[in-house]
């Protein structure tokens, strides 16, 4: 249990590939640049019950080690991210596998709440509003699945979508990506240049 204030930067920030089996929780920031920051991880990481306001950049980004997809598993349970005026990520997830889960999260006042790339993972009754572009984003191949998730007043009501969807040097998650209707919800998928 940490408090985290006034930080500019990343508040908790790990860049290796020799970490193993982390588990942040039970942690608070507040007026930050960014709240946890993870890059180069090929290991399962357990990210839960924290608490981040008023974040400018990412409230949680996750990126696996590429290539390593298998054991690249995030796990994001219980985390409430709330950002300052409607900039950055709420949770940017890149090079998972498809165990990793993202559950009963709140996001809220953010550019994007969720992003996904090379990233598939299970997203499970999260509640996101008062997203100032995308609710979701999709770059690369990304296939990620949707149960139970509630979307309150996001500005562009449509999935944001560049970059390669169809990845064929990654066997692992086939060679085909099949935009699905998410939660019912009827939202476009919408096709911009890669970034």
């Amino acid at each position: 249990n940490s408090s985290f204030n006034n930080v500019d930067g990343k508040a908790i920030s790990l860049l290796s590939t020799l970490v193993e089996n982390v588990t942040i929780s039970n942690n608070e920031f507040d007026i930050i640049g960014s709240g946890i920051y993870m890059s180069d991880i090929s290991s399962q990481t357990s990210i839960t019950d924290n608490t981040i306001n008023g974040v400018s950049e990412y409230g949680i980004y996750f990126k696996g080690v590429e290539g390593s997809y298998s054991s690249n598993i995030l796990t994001a349970t219980d985390n409430i991210i709330h950002g300052l005026s409607g900039e950055g990520y709420g949770i940017y997830c890149r090079y998972s596998s498809n165990d990793s889960q993202i559950i009963s999260n709140t996001i809220e006042n953010k550019s994007s709440a969720l992003v996904f790339s090379n990233c598939s993972p299970q997203i499970i009754g999260n509640t996101i509003a008062n997203i100032t572009s995308y609710g979701i984003r999709q770059y690369n191949y990304s296939e990620p699945v949707f149960v139970g998730n509630s979307f309150n007043n996001i500005f562009y009501e449509a999935i944001g979508v560049s970059g390669t969807i169809d990845h064929l040097e990654i066997e692992e998650f086939g060679v085909n990506l099949t935009l699905n209707n998410i939660e019912g919800m009827g939202w476009p998928f919408r096709i911009s240049p890669a970034q």
